[in-house]
């Protein structure tokens, strides 16, 4: 946690900054920027949800590829 936390807060403070010159500017907010609707906890399940699984999903499909070619690196 002593590595990961001040990671996560360098992360989200990008993303609020990001959303509070959008909505200065009047443009739309992606939900996982808004500093009034996100926490840590579901920050981290977004992230998990949205960028981890669907990029896991792939990787094991290019793996299984290569192992029913035999191309396996």
């Amino acid at each position: 946690m002593e590595i990961s936390e001040p990671w996560l807060d360098c992360l989200l403070e990008e993303y609020f900054n990001q959303s509070d010159k959008e909505k200065e500017e009047g443009l739309p907010v992606a939900p996982f920027m808004d500093r009034e609707k996100v926490t840590k906890p579901t920050a981290q399940i977004g992230f998990i949800k949205f960028v981890l699984l669907p990029m896991f999903e792939q990787v094991s499909k290019v793996i299984n590829t290569c192992i029913v070619f035999g191309s396996f690196f």
